[in-house]
């Protein structure tokens, strides 16, 4: 007897073109996507302000980004507030970069600044800070003062600048006894426990090492005592 054998056949695969072309478009359009995504992810480069601004310098930074970016919008913050173009400064934007311009720095100028950069789908910022060099300016000048003589009183006296002005107390005729005396952080003179010699005249002087200093004087009246 004969025994009968059949050949086992590799199996067929019939060629589909229709799901091939719908492959290789989502292949197109998946790889399109990664491509935009890449062009659209923005890097800022880093930038400086000077090491030492004087009042009255000009000051201008760059702030640009590490590639070439398609419809960038670019904008400036100082201090967490929105800055825009004014008398005192410039803002320059153009299609890569955008320009920072400060005429005439001043103590006020000191600062936090970000410059951001906006697309479509990124958004990427850089700090970088100002400081502004010049003479104290004065943020609250003493005033003249009237207390009952054994109550407590306080003159206020307080500057802004860079550096950070200190502040200094002196009585005109050295009488007042000065372990009474308490000038605080801020620049405060508080005179416990008054008495009739520690009636008169008081200069508070703020001073951070450029010229001019500033200086008032104020009166003080103690009552309640011949």
């Amino acid at each position: 007897m004969w025994r009968l054998f059949t050949a086992t056949h590799p199996p067929h695969f019939e060629f589909n073109f229709r799901q091939f072309h719908l492959l290789l478009m989502a292949i197109v359009v998946l790889s399109s996507s990664i491509i935009t995504y890449a062009k659209e992810n923005i890097h800022i480069r880093d930038f400086l302000f000077p090491n030492i601004t004087n009042e009255g310098e000009q000051i201008q930074v760059t702030c640009g980004l590490t590639r070439n970016v398609e419809e960038v919008e670019f904008s400036w913050v100082k201090d967490g507030m929105p800055l825009l173009p004014d008398s005192h400064r410039d803002i320059i934007n153009l299609k890569t970069f955008t320009v920072l311009v400060i005429k005439a720095a001043i103590p006020e100028d000191s600062g936090n600044y970000t410059c951001m950069a906006t697309t479509s789908t990124s958004k990427q910022q850089f700090t970088a800070m100002l400081l502004v060099q010049g003479p104290p300016k004065w943020q609250q000048r003493p005033l003249d003062k009237v207390v009952s003589a054994k109550n407590s009183v306080t003159f206020f006296c307080s500057a802004y600048g860079y550096p950070q002005p200190k502040v200094l107390w002196r009585k005109a005729d050295e009488k007042s006894n000065n372990k009474r005396w308490t000038v605080s952080v801020d620049g405060s003179l508080t005179i416990e426990e008054t008495t009739k010699d520690d009636g008169g005249r008081y200069a508070c002087n703020a001073s951070n090492g450029i010229d001019p200093d500033l200086i008032q004087t104020v009166l003080l009246t103690v009552l309640g005592m011949d």
